[in-house]
């Protein structure tokens, strides 16, 4: 197998791979990022005193999420089609 960007050219390819990562990355992270920040029962950025532990368990877990949601970005590698 061998990616379709490697016939390309470099302009044509960075434009296929923008065009790519808007289409089928950038919408769902940002949902999913959003959606964790959402679901965080109070705002990270906002400390005022919840129900005890499970508040506290909640933000975390929201932290970890926006956290692996950040790597996911950073780590982002596109392939673009395959053939054969």
């Amino acid at each position: 197998m061998k990616p379709l960007y490697d016939l390309y050219t470099a302009k044509v390819r960075e434009n296929a791979e923008k065009k790519r990562k808007e289409e089928k990355w950038d919408k769902p992270q940002k949902l999913a990022a959003a959606e964790a920040l959402r679901t965080s029962p109070n705002s990270i950025n906002n400390n005022s005193g919840g129900s005890g532990q499970l508040d506290k368990l909640e933000k975390e877990e929201a932290e970890a999420k926006l956290e692996t949601l950040d790597l996911l970005e950073k780590k982002y590698k596109d392939w673009g089609p395959l053939i054969q």
